[in-house]
């Protein structure tokens, strides 16, 4: 089914075209209307449509204005104009943008009927040609992305360059890396796929506005970090200048046109044709010195000296006591407004590098973790998730981004905290003994007479306040340390499940499976 979106500030005619025909029939759904152009380009940034039918005269924004908007945003939207005006320069506006057609209201049945047929019929064939330019698509990709990471030959490129109709062969070569910053959207579950068309959406515009742009003509393709690159390729070096200022104004043009960042970076001019490799390194290498650069900016390797070249001041130092204080009176909000200013303060801080912003950050949640320990509290897996945040921390372009990953550690041992604080005395002790000893024998009936209390009533307890059974927690404690130690050593299958508690391998290996999700000895080949 395709989808339709409907614009019009007379809530009538919506509800009108809803009933006046049974759109299935002609494989179309309604997936939502909108009073005026503003609130309907708002909703189609968040729900694509394939087909738009638009009132021309309405309020906040006209018809021909949201069409104007809207094909910017999707050049394969379809648009069919209604309006109670039989004005030629409205059809003569119109008609700029591509519409399907022009329909005077009241609307004549049998005439959208036979518009809408026609235009499913032109998506219909629009997608078939798109099927067919698919393979060549990847292959288009495959080929430049070996390019720009130096990995073909030049004859085999020169060669399929032709075959692509893409004009290769020059002087000299820029490149340009521009790295979309598109945020979760509250309104989709799958935050991979949202994303994914986001990106598509930008690098179908950023394609088309470089591959057809007289002064600065570029070769537009997705990387393998999923980064849209540009090429330049240059006659001599003295085209540079003109070129970078036509591909500074389109990026001013695309900073208005979407809601989210665009970092830009670009690699110094290199000749051959090795040179747009050589180019397209340095725009990923400097990609890191965001972190303390204006996002506005096209990053360059002279904007980087620059920034490092500046006088530096001493860097900042967080008051680790007044966190200490924070954290283990369980003062988020405070402690996190703390942060924010400490990290605010750290970047401005005149001369600072990425690697010392990095170091700093690493610095904070590595305390983070610390202050757990010095609060004698038992450091089980469950608070030790840190992997996944310094990843965040080394792949963040952004202090934002990194403002994010040390608010999440700084949540996690809050919220560690605030559930350790409701743990009854016996059940911390035991968890203490279980993290300390887990490779020893462990039992309601062991415990209950080492801490003086009922077995049974132990166990109550203890799935109480932690959610889990004894014999589960332990379990599920002992293979992590399992995993660790098939990942990071070379002892046989058999002396892991020893060194972690599990005298009888058939058991171990049962277990294994059932909280990993295959055997041992196939993780260890995994890993």
């Amino acid at each position: 089914m395709y989808k339709v979106f409907l614009v019009d500030d007379e809530p009538f005619i919506v509800e009108g075209l809803y009933s006046i025909l049974d759109w299935s029939d002609y494989q179309l759904e309604i997936i939502g209307s909108a009073e005026n152009g503003k609130e309907a380009l708002a909703s189609l940034q968040e729900h694509p449509a394939d087909i738009l039918i638009t009132d021309i005269t309405m309020p906040e924004m006209t018809g021909l204005e949201l069409i104007r908007e809207a094909r910017a945003l999707f050049p394969d939207l379809k648009i069919i104009i209604l309006s109670g005006y039989n004005e030629f320069n409205y059809v003569k506006e119109g008609m700029k943008y591509g519409i399907e057609n022009y329909l005077l209201k009241p609307i004549n049945v049998e005439e959208l009927k036979q518009t809408l047929k026609s235009t499913v019929d032109k998506i219909q064939s629009t997608q078939a040609q798109t099927m067919a330019h698919q393979d060549m698509d990847i292959l288009r990709s495959n080929i430049l992305n070996r390019w720009v990471s130096g990995q073909i030959e030049h004859d085999e490129l020169l060669e399929r360059g032709q075959l692509l109709s893409l004009e290769i062969p020059h002087e000299c070569y820029e490149t340009a890396v521009i790295k979309p910053m598109i945020p979760p959207s509250p309104q989709h579950d799958d935050l991979i796929v949202y994303r994914n068309e986001k990106l598509e959406q930008v690098y179908q515009r950023v394609r088309s506005m470089t591959e057809h742009d007289e002064l600065a003509p570029g070769i537009c393709f997705v990387d393998w970090d999923s980064d849209i690159v540009v090429v330049f390729g240059y006659g001599s070096s003295e085209d540079q200048d003109t070129v970078e200022a036509a591909f500074s104004q389109l990026m001013d043009q695309l900073r208005i046109i979407y809601p989210f960042e665009l970092l830009v970076s670009m690699g110094e001019l290199q000749s051959g044709l090795d040179g747009a490799a050589e180019s397209y390194r340095d725009a990923k290498r400097v990609q890191q010195f965001f972190l303390i650069s204006p996002h506005h900016l096209i990053l360059t390797n002279k904007r980087v000296e620059e920034l490092k070249n500046q006088s530096g001041s001493s860097i900042h130092v967080p008051d680790w006591g007044e966190y200490s204080r924070l954290l283990l009176s369980l003062q988020q909000e405070e402690l996190l407004q703390r942060i924010e200013n400490d990290l605010d303060q750290l970047s401005s801080t005149e001369g600072i590098t990425p690697y010392q912003v990095q170091n700093r950050v690493v610095e904070m949640i590595i305390w983070f973790k610390q202050a757990i320990k010095e609060a004698n509290l038992p450091d089980p897996e469950e608070a030790e998730g840190y992997k996944s945040i310094f990843a965040g921390v080394f792949s963040s372009l952004t202090m934002g981004e990194l403002k994010k990953q040390v608010m999440l550690a700084a949540e996690n041992v809050m919220a560690y905290l605030q559930g350790q604080q409701s743990l009854s005395p016996v059940v911390k002790q035991v968890l203490t003994q279980i993290h300390e000893h887990y490779a020893d024998e462990l039992s309601l009936k062991l415990l209950g007479q080492e801490y003086n209390i009922n077995a049974v009533y132990l166990g109550q307890l203890f799935h109480r306040e932690t959610g889990k059974s004894l014999s589960d927690y332990v379990n599920s404690y002992r293979i992590e340390k399992a995993k660790e130690l098939l990942k990071r050593s070379n002892l046989k299958v058999q002396e892991v499940a020893r060194m972690t508690g599990y005298l009888d391998n058939s058991y171990f290996f049962r277990q294994f499976k059932k909280y990993v999700g295959v055997s041992p000895a196939e993780f260890k080949g995994l890993v």
